[in-house]
């Protein structure tokens, strides 16, 4: 399945839980919208990726905003209740990458970076 197929898979994995996939210069998950945006400048593999991660959290978002608040999940704060959506977020994009057959080390890589990347934005503060 070339990469193209891989994406339409998330779109209508997406549209199943009620999200709608719009390009965008970012990737991010609005939950109240139901709307998640892709990050287009990115490579394709990335693009798959992302769009994963972000079905992680349409996936998650709903039950973490229940145990620690919405406010704490969805800012950009990076402190740890925004850091736990992250990691669940990637958590059900591992399992939605497997199934794509993409779980290898460049994704593994991506992951870790991205996660790197919260935590510096995390002691920044």
């Amino acid at each position: 399945m070339v990469l193209s197929q891989k994406l339409l898979r998330l779109d209508q994995l997406a549209n199943k839980l009620g999200f709608k996939i719009i390009p965008g210069r970012e990737s991010t998950c609005v939950i109240d919208d139901k709307i998640i945006t892709v990050n287009t400048r990115q490579k394709p593999i990335k693009r798959v990726w992302s769009t994963a991660h972000e079905i992680g959290h349409a996936l998650t978002l709903t039950r973490c905003i229940s145990e620690v608040g919405k406010r704490a999940v969805t800012g950009a704060s990076y402190e740890w209740p925004c850091l736990e959506s992250e990691f669940r977020a990637w958590h059900a994009a591992d399992k939605i990458v497997r199934k794509l057959g993409l779980y290898d080390a460049e994704y593994l890589k991506y992951k870790h970076s991205c996660i790197r990347s919260y935590y510096c934005s995390a002691t920044k503060k």
